[in-house]
């Protein structure tokens, strides 16, 4: 049912699966927030140009416009009739535009708003989770604002072209260290444990470790260079990432454009997978300090000192 032509997609069920975790996404802050959910909501963040062009489609498909543009004049670079209704000129179409570039990162934001507001009681106890999610809402403030500046034409008027380049900078720095120090856990072994106080989440050891141990992390399910290459992959594609998500930017030709995308959905599946991997390990470090705890004599390969 439809398109059953991968094996590990099984059926209806993991697409009603999705479906349902999309929906759940689009439904915050009014639906509780889950790693899950978190994870499609940060792919989305990824794919603004993609929901840009579902509205031209839909727009030129559903006013009739896409048979009425005449033929494709070679030596002009365009139709022989311009678009009419689904160009920015049209307020309605201009207003949907707008909504759907900072729509990915709205619903980001709502996200972590929501694990903050879950997690605020919580203080009582002494837990301060709320921390990371009041910081990576600022992170997602910054990247609002260089969509925002570039929806005012910050990315192409020159007299504010400055405020969108220092927007630019600000919100390509915060995301690249969010993405290797907090969503990888990777790092130098001080910075990283600063953060992890800074966020609110338990440092269980003041070992000093060595080599790879110290520059990245104890445990890791892949060899160090592929961590290496991560970040490298990362610092390279955030270079470029703020023209990607800027709307009617014109720093950069279409088509280059485009090839920014391609490099963010490479960027997007490095994030994935190590993302994942890093949440496995905190969830399991987690785990065996509350068992170290009840049963002291716990293997001293599965201590939270050589877990983080």
């Amino acid at each position: 049912w439809p398109l059953d032509w991968m094996p590990e997609w099984r059926d209806a069920a993991q697409r009603v699966a999705l479906l349902r975790m999309v929906t759940r996404t689009v439904l915050l802050p009014f639906a509780s927030a889950s790693f899950a959910a978190g994870f499609v909501a940060d792919v989305f963040t990824s794919m603004p140009k993609l929901f840009i062009d579902l509205l031209a489609t839909g727009c030129i498909y559903s006013t009739g416009e896409a048979l009425r543009t005449g033929h494709w004049d070679p030596e002009l670079h365009r139709f022989e009739h311009g678009l009419q209704l689904c160009t920015e000129a049209t307020p309605s179409y201009r207003a949907a535009y707008g909504v759907l570039s900072v729509l990915p990162f709205y619903l980001r934001l709502m996200q972590c708003a929501r694990q903050m507001y879950d997690a605020w009681p919580l203080r009582a106890s002494g837990s301060h989770a709320w921390r990371r999610h009041a910081l990576n809402m600022a992170k997602y403030v910054t990247s609002l604002s260089v969509q925002a500046i570039a929806l005012r034409g910050g990315a192409s008027v020159e007299g504010r072209r400055i405020l969108w380049f220092a927007a630019s900078c600000v919100s390509t720095l915060a995301a690249f260290a969010w993405d290797v120090l907090v969503d990888w856990g990777l790092g130098p072994q001080p910075l990283r444990r600063r953060v992890r106080v800074a966020i609110g989440e338990p440092v269980y050891s003041k070992r000093r470790d060595s080599g790879a141990a110290y520059w990245l992390r104890p445990v890791r399910a892949l060899p160090s260079v592929c961590y290496t290459a991560g970040i490298s992959v990362d610092l390279c594609a955030r270079l470029t990432w703020a023209i990607y998500i800027s709307p009617g930017q014109q720093v950069v030709q279409a088509n280059v454009t485009l090839l920014l995308g391609t490099i963010e959905l490479i960027r997007r599946a490095v994030w994935g997978l190590l993302r994942i991997e890093w949440e496995q390990i905190r969830r399991e470090s987690v785990e065996v300090h509350q068992d170290a705890r009840s049963q002291p004599l716990l293997s001293a390969a599965h201590t939270p000192d050589a877990m983080i």
